[in-house]
Formats: structure tokens, C-alpha cells, sequence
């Protein structure tokens, strides 16, 4: 087989493709994320698909009136190369192209319709908008949410989470800032895929929990069961793709793009969705900061400490003045609290 004959075949397959077209027509939300994504994980085929993608463009339908006879002529002497007067009724190609892609110019005339007419009409179909929902989390709050697909999702307090009403034929895809714990019917045929703002975790079936908030300055990704894959959003030339097992918690740093692997217990990353808070060695910062994302509360520290904490513990479903209480236990504070209001003085 010729480069050339390789190179058609690829076009082909593409213009074969309705989601292929129904993206070049309507680059946008689940099907453009897609896309964009087969275009990184195929550099080699790129001119292909431009080529592609120009052929979807630059074949214009004219409304001018045509027989059903005209038509299956037209299609005939484009075919067998001939050339036709009435081409200009109907296929208007914007620069000179090879003959061969003429023939792959026939070809996607007979694939996007069973006829010239349904076209016509499909035009307006390629405009709809994908609907998306977006579910966000106040401070105190977790939610669980139903995914299109029978997965489930739990969203962690002051978190919001993105995705389409109806996934797409051959992914399944979702947009999250702040925490989630994923639970993901398996699906080989349409991966799974959580997107945040540095990477993307792909999946097929699996439980796992992705925390990125921005305060945090880095994204980590734990899991729990299965199998993931982990890449940057924008990958470099050097192969940045991490696997994780089971028990496998990766994190990655935004200030140096680095990425750190290693084990952790379970319940320390996933207790949040079934009510535990934990700390874990927690510093006096991140223990404030914690509490407030828990309980929705506000917290005035009026003397800070005079020496660092490391705080550890878990809590069931525990009010916000038991843990306060515990807390005190090891460390000299005090402390008042007024509906979401909280006064901390540390000695």
C-alpha cells in the first residue's frame, strides 16, 4: 500500500465518520473536547485530518433545484472523474484539489445523507448546542450526583462540577473544580474523562477521587479501584502519561509541573463523602481552612499560635464544637461560636 493510499484511507474513515463532521460543522463542548484530545494522541495524522476537515468545509450546497436524475448523474461523473456543468449547482470547492480527493469529495456526499435533500435539512440539526449542566457545592455542603450514564459522583463542599445532559457516542467527559470521588460504570467502548484545569484522568471503570482546588496549587488524583491514566492537559514532548493501581495516589504540582506518586490509606482521601472529616498531620493553616469548607463557617483567628500544629483525627459526623473541643485537648485555645460565625484565640 502507497503513502497515498494510507493517507486516503484515513481521510475516508474520517469522513465516515458523523461525529467527526458534525464536529468540524460545530466545534464545541463534549464533542470538541474529544476531538481535540484525538488530535493529540495522533500528531502523525493531523494533515490528514485537515485535509479532511477542509473537504467538510468546502463542499457547499446550492439550493437550486435538482432532479433526483440530475443528482445521481452529478454523483456518477464525479466518480468516474468527468467533469459537469452542473457541478457548480451543488458542489462549489474552493481551491483546485487532486483528483483522488475528488473521489473522497464523492464519497462524503453520499455519506452525509441518503440523498441530496436530507442535507439540506441536517444543516440546522449540526447547529444544535450540547447541553450542559453545572452542579456547585456551597461551603458545609456534599452533594451526590446522578451522572447520564448510570456513574455517580460525589462533590466535595465549595466544589462545581460540569457535564453534558447527554454524553456523546464515544466519550463520556466532565469538568471539575474542587473535589469529586467518582464512581464510573464500565464503558470500554466510551471512556470516561475528568478534566481540570492542568490534567485530564482517563478512565474505563473505576472508583477514584480527584481533589484540585485552586488554593491547594496542585491537583491529586487517588484510586481506589481499577485503572486510570493520568496525563497534562497540555503535554510536552516528553512522555508525561502516568498508570495508576489501586491504593496509587498521584499529585501534580503546579508551580513546577511535576509529579509525585505514591501509596495512602483510603479512608484518609475518601472518608469526606461518607461524613469523616480528617486531618493528617494537618498544619494551622490548612486545619482553618478545612473547617471552614466543612462546616460553612467563617473563622476570625484574633492570636495566632505560638507554636505549629500537627493535628490528627478522624470525625463522624461530629459538630463543629466537638472537634474544636478535641483540639483543645492538645492545643491552648479558645474559642466562640455564633451561628456561622467563629472566634479562635490561640495562646
Amino acid at each position: 500500500m502507497s503513502v497515498n493510499d494510507r493517507e486516503e484511507d484515513v481521510v475516508v474513515a474520517l469522513l465516515s465518520n458523523k461525529d467527526f463532521k458534525d464536529w468540524v460543522l460545530n466545534p464545541s463542548g463534549d464533542r470538541d473536547f474529544y476531538w481535540q484530545n484525538w488530535i493529540k494522541s495522533n500528531p502523525d495524522k493531523l494533515q490528514e485530518l485537515n485535509k479532511a476537515r477542509e473537504l467538510v468545509l468546502q463542499l457547499t450546497f446550492n439550493e437550486n433545484n435538482l432532479t433526483p436524475q440530475e443528482v445521481d448523474q452529478l454523483l456518477s461523473e464525479i466518480i468516474s472523474d468527468k467533469s459537469s456543468a452542473r457541478a457548480g449547482k451543488v458542489v462549489s470547492l474552493q481551491r483546485h484539489t487532486y483528483t483522488r480527493w475528488i473521489k473522497i469529495a464523492a464519497s462524503l456526499l453520499l455519506i452525509l445523507a441518503s440523498s441530496i435533500y436530507v442535507y439540506r435539512y441536517a444543516a440546522t440539526a449540526f447547529k444544535t448546542e450540547v447541553a450542559f449542566k453545572k452542579v456547585q457545592t456551597r461551603k458545609g455542603q456534599r452533594l451526590r450526583i446522578d451522572l447520564p450514564d448510570g456513574s455517580v459522583a460525589f462533590l466535595n463542599a465549595g466544589s462545581t462540577l460540569t457535564f453534558p445532559e447527554s454524553f456523546s457516542d464515544t466519550l463520556r467527559s466532565v469538568a471539575l473544580t474542587g473535589e469529586a470521588f467518582f464512581e464510573v460504570v464500565k464503558n470500554p467502548e466510551k471512556p470516561f474523562v475528568v478534566k481540570t484545569t492542568d490534567i485530564q484522568t482517563r478512565v474505563l471503570g473505576t472508583s477514584f477521587n480527584v481533589r484540585s482546588f485552586e488554593a491547594d496549587g496542585a491537583t491529586a488524583v487517588s484510586l481506589v479501584t481499577g485503572k486510570v491514566r493520568v496525563a497534562p492537559e497540555h503535554p510536552s514532548r516528553e512522555k508525561q502519561e502516568h498508570v495508576l493501581a489501586p491504593g496509587e495516589r498521584l499529585v501534580y504540582r503546579q508551580t513546577d509541573h511535576t509529579f509525585e506518586k505514591a501509596t495512602f490509606e483510603i479512608a484518609d482521601i475518601t472518608g469526606w463523602k461518607d461524613g469523616v472529616l480528617v486531618f493528617n498531620d494537618t498544619d494551622f493553616a490548612a486545619t482553618i481552612e478545612r473547617l471552614e469548607q466543612w462546616y460553612g463557617v467563617e473563622i476570625t483567628v484574633r492570636h495566632p499560635p505560638s507554636k505549629d500544629w500537627h493535628v490528627n483525627g478522624h470525625f463522624e459526623n461530629e459538630p463543629l464544637s466537638e472537634v474544636l473541643a478535641s483540639i483543645q485537648f492538645v492545643y491552648d485555645i479558645k474559642y466562640t461560636i455564633k451561628e456561622s460565625n467563629v472566634i479562635l484565640i490561640c495562646n
